[in-house]
């Protein structure tokens, strides 16, 4: 009996050393096969594990900061918004390069609906990080979002995510439908200040969305067309003074704020109105299947104002692909 416990147990231990022997040789020809692809992808081992368990980390392996990817992605899918090359990309590039800014980036991003706000912001977040909008180091904020119930768990969201990666995203949108006064609590962020609470912000960028300033934006856009200035030829300047005032007394989370009272916004950035070029492209972007005629259905659709002279869309862009959707397969329409 002693003999046939002895021999199956030896069995066993003879099975072992056989399975331990062929892991050994499975995970040698692994290390080799990671040694490759490190290797020919300029990946370290670190690197390669990061990637395999997606581990993101606030390192230039996620955090990618791709600007020129950028420049072509606004150039291909924004249309009409001269100042996104001319001013937003060059004003981006030069803070991300920068190791140590005095404060955070701040911009506020004006216009009517349509225009291509809400869409730069992403397109920002999908160039600055490798996991694009998906990233924990982009933060999109809504209305209804549920952070929005008190100013303190704001600001702790905003201090826990920063404290994780110091080249954050804070996207805040809609914001002329929040609360006058909202973003008072985290004016200390955006200040000149090393650190608060023991973090550093200014390495962060903060971008306000709002449809506040946009028929000051669209009437002096008309006016401008009506002396014969190029779109293209429109200077910045000719809103700052309109912006800051909208931003400081329209209702809404920057009214009446510290931010904008102390100029912590570092840039207002009008997006103008859509003249029908413009949705032409946005039409054509869209890539869908659709008739010639459907095409022009759908331009048709939209409406342009002012009344006197309709030059720009009332909507922007925003309902080119519900309509495009609307005409699809339906040509007696």
């Amino acid at each position: 009996m002693k003999h046939k416990n002895f021999e199956k147990r030896k069995h066993i231990n003879d099975r072992s050393v056989k399975l331990l022997a062929k892991m050994s040789i499975i995970i040698f020809w692994l290390l080799i096969l990671m040694s490759f692809v490190s290797l020919s992808s300029g990946l370290t081992y670190l690197n390669y594990f990061e990637k395999l368990f997606d581990l993101e980390i606030c390192n230039s392996n996620w955090v990618i900061n791709d600007i020129e990817g950028l420049r072509s992605d606004l150039k291909n899918k924004v249309f009409g918004q001269p100042f996104l090359e001319k001013v937003l990309v060059s004003s981006l590039k030069i803070f991300l390069e920068n190791d140590n800014p005095s404060k955070p980036f701040v911009v506020s991003f004006n216009g009517s609906p349509g225009t291509g706000k809400t869409m730069v912001s992403q397109l920002i977040a999908a160039n600055m990080y490798y996991k694009g909008t998906k990233s924990q180091f982009y933060r999109h904020y809504t209305m209804v979002d549920t952070h929005f119930v008190s100013q303190r768990e704001l600001v702790n969201d905003i201090k826990t995510r920063a404290k994780k990666c110091g080249r954050s995203l804070f996207v805040f949108d809609e914001i002329e439908k929040m609360p006058n006064g909202t973003f008072d609590a985290i004016k200390p962020f955006l200040d000149f200040h090393h650190e608060v609470s023991g973090i550093d912000f200014r390495k962060n960028i903060f971008i306000f969305i709002s449809n506040n300033g946009m028929n000051k934006i669209n009437s002096i856009t008309k006016d401008l067309w009506y002396k014969g200035v190029k779109r293209g030829d429109i200077k910045l300047s000719s809103f700052d003074q309109s912006l800051f005032k909208s931003a400081l007394n329209e209702e809404g989370g920057l009214k009446g704020t510290g931010i904008v009272k102390n100029y912590l916004v570092d840039m207002y950035l009008p997006f103008l109105p859509l003249e029908k070029e413009h949705v032409v492209q946005c039409i054509k972007a869209a890539q869908y299947d659709i008739t010639f005629d459907n095409f022009n259905n759908v331009v048709d659709d939209l409406v342009f104002e002012p009344k006197d002279a309709p030059l720009f869309s009332l909507s922007g862009c925003k309902l080119v692909e519900s309509l495009i959707r609307k005409y699809q397969g339906h040509d007696e329409l």
